[in-house]
């Protein structure tokens, strides 16, 4: 097409031939509307074979290099079309799982639109963005931080054992970790392996409230902090698998007993500042605002169409039933093992 088109132009000379060369030019099919296959009235277009590669992987698109390579290519989608042109001939255009289909692939396609028309990525400002890192700004600006496990005993008597056996162990961080588990006389300590959760020095912790409020303070939903004198305890180890105590405690905090007390872990200090974040938090913002705009969009569609609800009949439809497990076939009898005869004399 190409060369008849440079052919056409050489051969028209003067500024009326170079005229109508383009009108020609202009009423030239693109490329990617070029037929490449036809199957009876259906056709397969250059840029319909595009567009099936660029779907497939690249070891594919690689191979796509040679004639054979694309008429090979070009096979499946005439195979394709010829079982679609079959489907259609036995009327499964109305078949209810393509039209599920259908409508699901409709609403994505719309989804998408939305997400484009209703929402762009300038749309979030950038006193939002400053708002919200300050909002957020614990996650972003934390002190030193220590984690503890605690060993709550009955008696002191207990403790001073535990921690005669602690200067024997090797690896007291697992030993004391066990006897978390094994000997803690308060049942969620005991399910925590004592892990009190890390903390700062002004005892701030981010276990969760749960926890915290049934162990530190059943009445405080919501207690923050980790008791002061644990607290200053565990800042006051040097390192990680010290132990400190034992330290009576009262009844207001984990309720009577002795406690024994790890370092456990340790987390520096945390500062990003805002430009380190800043693009960040405009990603999560635009999120936030394109689903609320696409959210809002369908409401305000529910809104304006009419819709009736028949409790009744919505009542009475049931629940299907679990359906079995298809089982595997049967294995096919072993065969027989024959042993073979040993040599005499062995």
């Amino acid at each position: 097409m190409l060369a008849l088109c440079a052919i056409m132009t050489a051969a028209c000379g003067g500024k009326g031939g170079e005229k109508n060369a383009s009108v020609k030019a202009d009423k030239q099919p693109d490329k990617q509307d070029v037929v490449v296959a036809r199957i009876g009235k259906r056709t397969i277009t250059a840029g319909q074979v595009a567009e099936a590669l660029s779907r497939q992987n690249s070891f594919t698109q690689m191979r796509f290099n040679s004639l054979a390579r694309k008429k090979a290519f070009l096979e499946k989608l005439v195979r394709f079309e010829v079982l679609v042109a079959e489907a259609e001939k036995r009327g499964l255009q109305n078949h209810p799982d393509v039209l599920r289909r259908k409508k699901r692939a409709m609403v994505e396609i719309l989804m998408k639109k939305l997400n484009k028309e209703l929402v762009s990525f300038d749309d979030v400002k950038e006193a939002e963005i400053k708002a919200r890192y300050e909002r957020d700004a614990a996650k972003y600006r934390q002190p030193r931080r220590l984690r503890g496990a605690l060993l709550l005993l009955p008696s002191e008597a207990e403790a001073k054992k535990v921690l005669a056996e602690l200067a024997t162990q090797k690896n007291k961080p697992r030993f004391f970790g066990t006897l978390c588990k094994e000997r803690n006389t308060h049942p969620l300590l005991k399910k925590r392996a004592g892990n009190l959760g890390f903390f700062s020095k002004d005892c701030k912790t981010n276990t969760p409230r749960s926890f915290r409020a049934s162990v530190a303070n059943p009445k405080d939903t919501k207690a923050q902090r980790v008791p002061k004198a644990l607290c200053e305890a565990v800042f006051g180890l040097s390192k990680a698998g010290d132990v400190a105590g034992p330290l009576k405690l009262d009844k207001s905090v984990y309720g009577a007993g002795w406690a024994l007390v790890m370092r456990s872990g340790e987390l520096a200090p945390l500062n990003r500042p805002y430009q380190l974040v800043r693009d960040r938090i405009k990603n999560q913002l635009f999120h936030e605002k394109r689903f609320k705009a696409v959210t809002g969009y369908a409401e305000k569609l529910k809104a304006q169409a009419k819709i009736t609800i028949d409790d009744k009949a919505l009542a009475a439809v049931k629940r299907p039933g679990p359906t079995m497990p298809k089982l595997p076939g049967m294995p096919a009898p072993m065969r027989p093992v024959h042993k073979r005869p040993r040599p005499k004399g062995k």
